[in-house]
């Protein structure tokens, strides 16, 4: 049986709501180097579709190439339910809420282990913002 950790405080939340978005950040491929990387492409094919010196060309291919990059992003936000679940109990590893579980072991669970977990952390956040009756 995972554990989670006692009580949890503001900085463990914190370190959990990071780990996530750095795990979902991990998992597209839109970053700043793949971005660079596609900008440079993009003016190659410019330059040898002789793009570079119609402005208002060049301007409309921007743009689109804009939109498929910010779709490809958003895209790659939404994540289907099997990986979510992953990212909670990995996030939840990385940043100590799991106090008996190695986020590279996450991979090698049972599904409904891993589903499990998630319901612990999911469980032990609401419990953390839950205001005490006086």
């Amino acid at each position: 049986m995972t554990t989670v950790k006692d009580e949890l405080l503001q900085r463990d939340v914190e370190a959990y709501f990071k780990a996530n978005a750095d795990i979902r950040e991990g998992l597209t491929d839109l970053t700043p180097r793949g971005l660079s990387e596609a900008l440079v492409a993009f003016a190659l094919a410019l330059k040898e579709a002789g793009v570079a010196s119609d402005k208002e060309r060049f301007v409309a291919l921007l743009a689109e190439f804009g939109a498929t990059l910010r779709s490809q992003k958003r895209d790659a936000a939404v994540l289907d339910s099997p990986r979510n679940i992953g990212v909670v109990v990995r996030a939840a590893c990385r940043a100590g809420v799991l106090t008996d579980l190695e986020e590279s072991a996450v991979g090698d669970m049972k599904p409904w282990q891993v589903t499990q977990a998630a319901g612990l952390v999911n469980d032990a956040i609401v419990a953390a913002f839950e205001i005490p009756k006086a």
